[in-house]
């Protein structure tokens, strides 16, 4: 099943039917509830191939970023239901076998690749 946004900008599919993801950032399995959505009449005049929907993860009320590709720009534009997740969360490590400072100093420098990978990306 697809999205539609209508000229009027509504995406009503996406409301009643939010998608179900691993959130990112606590890794609860729940709802994404859309919060920013995509215009139509921006979609139209820059001519985008894909766009991407902000939502709020059902548990930890964070943001999770969701790149859609736009099948078709006519009225209504058409988006793929399948999208991809943005931002990435953690790795979880097997970390009870390590004593001492050694899991805090390993999640540290998890944090500071995270951080210096994603500024790479910009």
């Amino acid at each position: 099943m697809s999205l539609y946004i209508q000229q009027n900008d509504e995406i009503q599919t996406h409301l009643d039917k939010p998608p179900v993801i691993a959130c990112p950032q606590c890794g609860v399995v729940c709802a994404a509830v859309p919060i920013s959505m995509p215009r139509f009449a921006l979609i139209q005049r820059f001519d985008l191939q894909e766009v991407g929907i902000v939502a709020r993860c059902s548990s930890c009320n964070r943001a999770v970023f969701m790149r859609y590709k736009v099948m078709s720009r006519n009225n209504p534009v058409i988006i793929d239901e399948r999208f991809t997740l943005v931002n990435g969360g953690l790795e979880p490590f097997e970390m009870r076998y390590l004593s001492g400072n050694v899991p805090a100093d390993f999640n540290e420098s998890l944090v500071c690749l995270l951080d210096d990978s994603s500024r790479n990306l910009e």
